[in-house]
C-alpha cells in the first residue's frame, strides 16, 4: 500500500476495487486459433466442441483445446506464439508436459514443450497413437512458471 499525504490509497483499501481486480484477473483470454503443421488439419464433422486447434489465457496459465485430425505419429502439431499484449514466456522455460489424448484408434500421446527462451515460440508434436487419426481431442490447461 502506497501511501498518500498520510491516507492509504483508494485502490489499496476499497475491497470492490480489489474484487474487481481479482475478477479481471480471473476472466480467461480470446481464443486464438493454431495454424497446423505437417498434415494435421481441422476435425469437421457433428458434434459441439472445438474444431481445429486453439489457445486463450486462463488464471495462473493456458488453455489448450480442439479436435483435429491428420498428421502421423513423430511430427510436430504445431506452433505456440501467444497472442500479442498476454502474459507470453511466463511459462517456466525448458518446462514440457506429457498430454494423454483421446484418439480415433484409442489414446495417444502428444509433447508440449516451452523452449529454453522464454518468449520464444513452443511445440506441440504428436508422440504416439493412431497412425494419421481420423480425430484427436485434446484439451489441457498449462500453467505459468
Amino acid at each position: 500500500m502506497k501511501p498518500i499525504n498520510g491516507f492509504p490509497a483508494l485502490e489499496d483499501s476499497d475491497t470492490l476495487y480489489q474484487t474487481k481486480l481479482w475478477s479481471d484477473a480471473l476472466t480467461p483470454g480470446a481464443w486464438t486459433k493454431l495454424t497446423l503443421l505437417n498434415g494435421w488439419q481441422d476435425y469437421v464433422g457433428g458434434g459441439q466442441y472445438r474444431n481445429g486447434l486453439w489457445v486463450r489465457s486462463e488464471a495462473g496459465g493456458w488453455r489448450l483445446a480442439g479436435m483435429i485430425k491428420g498428421g502421423a505419429a513423430g511430427s510436430q502439431i504445431a506452433s505456440i506464439t501467444y497472442p500479442a499484449g498476454t502474459e507470453q514466456g511466463k511459462t517456466r522455460p525448458g518446462f514440457s508436459d506429457m498430454i494423454t489424448v483421446h484418439t480415433s484408434g484409442g489414446y495417444g500421446a502428444v509433447l508440449f514443450a516451452v523452449n529454453a527462451s522464454a518468449g520464444t515460440t513452443d511445440t506441440l508434436s504428436y508422440l504416439s497413437g493412431a497412425a494419421n487419426p481420423t480425430f484427436l481431442n485434446i484439451n489441457r490447461f498449462i500453467p505459468n512458471a
